[in-house]
This record gives C-alpha cells, sequence and structure tokens, in this order.
C-alpha cells in the first residue's frame, strides 16, 4: 500500500485539485495576497490535507502528522486544533483576564510618563510580551514562552494559581500600578500582585531589555497587537463585537493616522534625495509629521491633549507632583485617618451657646460625655481614647497660646484636619451653607496630605496659621468689625487652611535662580502661592471633593476670589506693597464695611499676620518653630552650596552662631514688628502681640552669639 493510500481521506488529490483550480483563477492581487496571508495567521485552517507552502509544495511536518500509523495525528474538518508541543503548557485563566492588550501609564519617580504594553500571542493566547516606552520613544520589551513563564513564577514563588496570577496581572496593569526604575542596561517593572484569594501584596519585578528607538519598534509594540486582535475578533461574516464606540473611533483613527505617518516618512526621505531646495515644505512635513505621532500616541493611551500637571488630579484627592527642583525629596501623599471620637464630638459642642464663658465653663462643655446613651456607649468602647485629649486642646481655641504641637501629637500629624473641621463648626458654617459632611472631610484629609513632611512648611505650620486666623478674625474682633459675610469667613478658614498646600521646602527665589519648572509656568510671579491655590482648586474640580458644590454660583464665586486673594498675599514678595497700602488705608476713612476692597484687605492682613505669626507666640511655642524653619533653611542653603548658586542669606548653616540670632532680631525688627503694629491700631485688642515679639528679639539679643539661643 503506498504512502498516499494510507492518508484516507486526508489524500493528496484534494489539495493538488486546489492548487489546479486556484491557478486557473489567475493571479490575485498583491493586495487580496497580503490579506490572505494575514487572516491565514490569524485563524486555524479547517480545511482538510496537509497546508501548502507559497511553492506550492505540501508541509512536510503536515503530511507525516496525517499518515501516522496510528491516526491520532489526523484532522478532520472542525475538530479541535492539535494540542500544543510538550513544554508549552495551556496556562488556566490567561483567555479570561488578559484577553485584550493592555496599554497604560506607568509610575515613575519624577522620569516622565512611561507607557506600558502588555500582550500574548494574538492567535493562540501563547505566551507574554511586556514593553515599556520611555519618554524618549526608547523601547525596552521582555518576551516569554508559556514554558518560560511558568519557570519564572516558580523561581519566584508566587503564591498566585495560574488564573488568580492573571487576574491580578490585569488589575496591575489596567489600573497603571506598575513601576519602573532604571538600571544597567535596561529598566526594571515592578508589578504589585494582589487578588481576593491572596490578598498580601507580593512585588514581581521584571527585567526588560532596551529594543531600540523608531517608530517601528513603537508601532511593533505599541499598535501591532491591537490591529491585529481587531482583525481577529471580526466575525468572517461581518458581525462586530459589542466594544464601545469610543475605543472603534480610536482604533480607526489611530489607523488612519499610522497610514498617513508611512506616507508622510516616504514623503521626507523623497525630498531629502532630491535635495531640490524645498526645505520649507520640508520642515512643515516634519512638523505635521511630529503632530500625528504624538496624536496616534495619545488615542493609543487614550490621553486627552492636555499637559500632566492638569491630569494629576483626574481621581480626584492629594496627588503627588515631584516637578518643583530635583532637590526636594519625591512625595507621595499619606491621608491620615481622623480621630473619629472627635469627629462625633466636635459637631455636638459646636456652636457655642454663646460667646465669652469662662475657661472653667468651657472646659466643662467640651468634657462633658454626650447625653445620648448609644453615643457614649459607643466612645466608651473605642480602643483609642484620645478624643477626649483632642477636645482639650480645643479649650484653648480661642487663646494665643493654642498649641498645634500637642494636637499634632493627639491626632497623630491631624492637628490641621481636627482645627479646620472645629472651626468650621464653631462659626456654623457647616450648617448655614450645608456642607456635606463626608465631602468635607474627604477635602480636609487630602488637603492635609497635601502637605510635604517639611522641618517648617508642613501641615502642622498650616494647623498654626489656620488658629491664628481665626484668632484675628474672632477673638480679636475683626469680624464684628468688618461684618465679615458667611462666605468670607468660609473663604478665610479654607484659605489658611490650604495656604501652603504642597510647598517644597525651598522658597520662590531658589525656584527662579534654578530655572524650576513652576518658575518658568509661573513667570517667576508668586511661584509657590500659584501652585498652592491652582492645586487647590483643581482638586476641588473633582465631584468628590468640592466641598463649595452647595454653594449657588454667586457665593462660590465670591469665595474664590476671596481665597485667591489671600492666598496670593503670603508671597512675602509683595510684602512691601500690600503693607503700603494698608498704612495708607488706616489714615483714611474709619469705614472698613463699605467697600468690599476694603474688607478683602483687612481679610488680606489677617492671613498675613498669622503667616509671620510665630516671632509673637508664646516662647515655647516661638522658640520650636525657630528651630524649625533654621532646618529648612539649612537644607536650601546646602543645595544652594552645592550648585554654587551662592547661598542666600540666614542659610548657611555654617554661620548659624553669627547669622541665625541677627536673621531673628532683623525680620522681627523689619517685618513683624511694624506689622503687628498696624494691625493694633485697626484691633487695639491686638496690641499685647507686639510685647511678646519684644521679649522675643530680646531672648537674641541676649546672646547674638547664638549660643544655646535654640
Amino acid at each position: 500500500m503506498s504512502k498516499a493510500s494510507n492518508l484516507g481521506p486526508h489524500s493528496t488529490d484534494k489539495p493538488e485539485r486546489e492548487g489546479r483550480k486556484e491557478k486557473k483563477k489567475g493571479k490575485r492581487s498583491k493586495a487580496k495576497e497580503v490579506q490572505q496571508g494575514e487572516n491565514d495567521s490569524l485563524a486555524p485552517s479547517d480545511s482538510a490535507g496537509p497546508r501548502r507552502g507559497r511553492s506550492g509544495k505540501i508541509n512536510r511536518e503536515d503530511s507525516e502528522s496525517d499518515s501516522h500509523p496510528t491516526g491520532k495525528g489526523k484532522k478532520k474538518r472542525g475538530s479541535a486544533p492539535p494540542a500544543e508541543p510538550e513544554g508549552e503548557p495551556d496556562l488556566p485563566g490567561k483567555a479570561k483576564y488578559l484577553p485584550v492588550p493592555v496599554v497604560n501609564e506607568a509610575r515613575s519617580s519624577g522620569q516622565g510618563t512611561h507607557h506600558i504594553s502588555v500582550f500574548s500571542h494574538i492567535t493562540d493566547l501563547k505566551g507574554l510580551t511586556i514593553a515599556v516606552r520611555e519618554p524618549d520613544g526608547t523601547v525596552h520589551a521582555v518576551e516569554y514562552t508559556d514554558a518560560e513563564l511558568t519557570s519564572l513564577r516558580e523561581k519566584r514563588e508566587l503564591k498566585h494559581n495560574w488564573a488568580s496570577f492573571f487576574k491580578a496581572l490585569n488589575s496591575a496593569f489596567v489600573k497603571g500600578n506598575p513601576k519602573v526604575r532604571k538600571q544597567q542596561g535596561g529598566i526594571v517593572l515592578d508589578i504589585i500582585l494582589s487578588s481576593t484569594k491572596e490578598p498580601k501584596h507580593q512585588t514581581f519585578p521584571l527585567e526588560l531589555k532596551k529594543i531600540g528607538n523608531s517608530p517601528s519598534i513603537t508601532t511593533k509594540y505599541f499598535f501591532d497587537p491591537f490591529q491585529k486582535w481587531f482583525v481577529k475578533h471580526v466575525d468572517r461574516a461581518g458581525e462586530k463585537l459589542e466594544i464601545e464606540a469610543p475605543f472603534w473611533a480610536a482604533e480607526s483613527k489611530a489607523e488612519d493616522m499610522q497610514r498617513e505617518t508611512e506616507r508622510l516618512q516616504m514623503s521626507i526621505k523623497k525630498m531629502q534625495r532630491e535635495k531640490d531646495g524645498r526645505g520649507v515644505e520640508s520642515e512643515e512635513v516634519l512638523r505635521k509629521l511630529d503632530q500625528v505621532q504624538r496624536d496616534v500616541s495619545m488615542l493609543l493611551t487614550g490621553a486627552r491633549r492636555r499637559h500632566f500637571l492638569d491630569a494629576l488630579y483626574e481621581t480626584g484627592g492629594a496627588r503627588p507632583f515631584n516637578g518643583h527642583t530635583p532637590h526636594a525629596l519625591n512625595f507621595e501623599p499619606r491621608e491620615i485617618a481622623p480621630n473619629e471620637g472627635a469627629c462625633q464630638l466636635i459637631p455636638l459642642k459646636y456652636p457655642l451657646d454663646k460667646e465669652n464663658m469662662s475657661d472653667q465653663e468651657l472646659a466643662r462643655i467640651l468634657s462633658e460625655p454626650p447625653s445620648d446613651p448609644k453615643l457614649k456607649e459607643a466612645l466608651d468602647g473605642m480602643s483609642d481614647q484620645r478624643h477626649w485629649a483632642v477636645m482639650r486642646c480645643f479649650e484653648k481655641i480661642d487663646k494665643w497660646d493654642y498649641d498645634v504641637f500637642a494636637l499634632s501629637e493627639a491626632t497623630d500629624n491631624g492637628a490641621l484636619f481636627h482645627t479646620a473641621f472645629c472651626l468650621l463648626h464653631k462659626y456654623d458654617l457647616m450648617s448655614h451653607f450645608d456642607l456635606p459632611v463626608d465631602k468635607t472631610k474627604r477635602f480636609l484629609s487630602a488637603a492635609q496630605a497635601g502637605y510635604r513632611p517639611n522641618p517648617y512648611h508642613n501641615s502642622t505650620h498650616a494647623a498654626d496659621v489656620l488658629h491664628v486666623t481665626h484668632f484675628v478674625m474672632g477673638p480679636g474682633g475683626l469680624s464684628k468689625m468688618l461684618r465679615v459675610t458667611r462666605e468670607d469667613m468660609l473663604a478665610a478658614v479654607l484659605a489658611a487652611a490650604v495656604h501652603d498646600y504642597d510647598h517644597p521646602g525651598f522658597n520662590n527665589n531658589f525656584h527662579t535662580r534654578t530655572g524650576g519648572y513652576l518658575a518658568t509656568l509661573y513667570n517667576d510671579r508668586s511661584i509657590l502661592e500659584n501652585h498652592h491655590c491652582a492645586s487647590i482648586f483643581e482638586m476641588m474640580n473633582i465631584p468628590a471633593f468640592d466641598i463649595l458644590s452647595h454653594l449657588s454660583e454667586d457665593q462660590r464665586k465670591d469665595v474664590r476670589d476671596a481665597m485667591v486673594d489671600m492666598l496670593l498675599s503670603t508671597d512675602m514678595g509683595n510684602h512691601a506693597k500690600i503693607f503700603s497700602a494698608f498704612r495708607r488705608r488706616l489714615n483714611e476713612s474709619d469705614d472698613w464695611v463699605s467697600r468690599k476692597e476694603d474688607v478683602r484687605l483687612a481679610l488680606v492682613m489677617a492671613i498675613k499676620m498669622a503667616d509671620i505669626s510665630n516671632c509673637g507666640r508664646p516662647r515655647k511655642l516661638y522658640l520650636q518653630w525657630a528651630k524649625n524653619i533654621a532646618t529648612e533653611f539649612y537644607a536650601q542653603g546646602d543645595a544652594e552650596l552645592k550648585l554654587g548658586v551662592g547661598v542666600s542669606p540666614f542659610m548657611d548653616r555654617r554661620k548659624d552662631k553669627t547669622d541665625f540670632a541677627k536673621g531673628q532680631i532683623s525680620f522681627i525688627n523689619f517685618i513683624v514688628v511694624p506689622l503687628f503694629e498696624a494691625m493694633a491700631e485697626l484691633l487695639p485688642s491686638l496690641e499685647f502681640t507686639t510685647k511678646i515679639c519684644q521679649a522675643n528679639k530680646d531672648h537674641w539679643a541676649k546672646d547674638t552669639e547664638g549660643s544655646g539661643a535654640l
């Protein structure tokens, strides 16, 4: 019996007859050959008989498989594809959790936006390819077969089963959790794996090798997988999968742009060869090519046309911005859980029924257990009983010696949140504006988290400025004198709370001298103050953090205008201009109520007094703040010394024993005392603060050499 007869129904006669029929049909166009080739590669063939190569010869492997004496290798119409060769296991869960290529942004430590692409072999979901594209276009990639992936999983001792592994992998890539870090010869992608079955996070690092930097390489790893997936998932009868219209539109537009990119590249090469002097046209084509490539990149990543700063707050809350200066430490905001017991007690105690009560009476009210037995039982059952310590701190909230350090210790560095939450209730702003409690707590927590752990410009400093602003407005008498509206009072509380949001610990002058990004963005004008202000209102654009959402349009505009005026006024570069205007206004009419600009000027002076009030606080508080500001100043001086740009005055730690005391005396003499005296002229009840300033100045004057001053 001949070998051909052993083939049974899969004889070689049928392919040969089909080959002759194809020859009779004539030559197909080149485009159809390409299209047919793509279709053949994307779907397993169900035709009988062995496959033919381009020459029409029978594929030897197919022929030997069909003619196997056991018959196990026979292919029948409609039968399942043959099993994978040994060593290529079928990994469960991949088809379910990674059926579609994924492109997203990856986290990196201040190195610009990296894009990551993850996909399996499109036709059979075998293997896994992971690629990362750096901001300069360089592509790094690693490709695994299923066998290699299995070996890697065993080597790393991952506890996840395959389904759990691919589910966790999909979740990590879709959420953009992988973090990129560089190493010699390539980069490492740290993937955080977690799932319901394995809730404990496990880092899965992958080493990627440098592939190259060219449009074709980017296309291979970031465009082709989507195109092939698209072709595979279009039914041969024309029925398409139910996919959201924006995705199809983006894919279609991306294909058009890819073709336009190739056409423009060919045009550029032609013009370069011809060198016919059409330099202007060539430059225009290059510009268009660059724009098309940018558009393709944005379509592939789903990004909108906007600067990365604008995208920081897309998910809401405090977002990390590490573009201040290379000398500022990278920062990841961390929200601190508020003291829940204090959050329940504050609304019960405030607003107070009457003003000017004795210290003993106030202490009794704030320390009195709630009358509601269920709430009392809930408070008593809390493992953390520090809510009573928090309430004891509030006994001095109307006093000049309110201790934010004690409150910070009682709330795990949460002094800003609790002071702001207390004052919003104390002034009855929560009820008046119907501010949602959850949204208010969410906003205050995010605002507090946005303060960096600097020695001085931190959230505790913000709590201190907020308290002094309240003291000037309330006990100091400014609110009554100005007949301040509820809108202005809300603006004052919020502005003081966020006035140094995301301060990097380096001042405006440093940003200007070193050419920092924000210095360019804001044209060297109130650099950090503009950043504080813009960042907060960007956060409020997210509904979940919009504390002003219940205000009318007019109320919202009024609050925003007052906040902007107060925030920008804290730039000491504008101090002389603002203070001169205030001095002139003091010599005019005593009517501070009729004109809104007069009210706003007084509010500005309140927050300015609060911002520099350390020198006029009780000695214990003042020396702690002096120590903190010295630490921060010297860190900036060290950076300036390293850069060789000249150390700013009073920031050279080598001159600590001689210069710091002199700096404090000068600041008190020329900035603090004149401002405090002017405010005491407007509000006589504040006159006592000037005497404290003088006493603190005398502390430094006793030993201008500074030995033991701090």
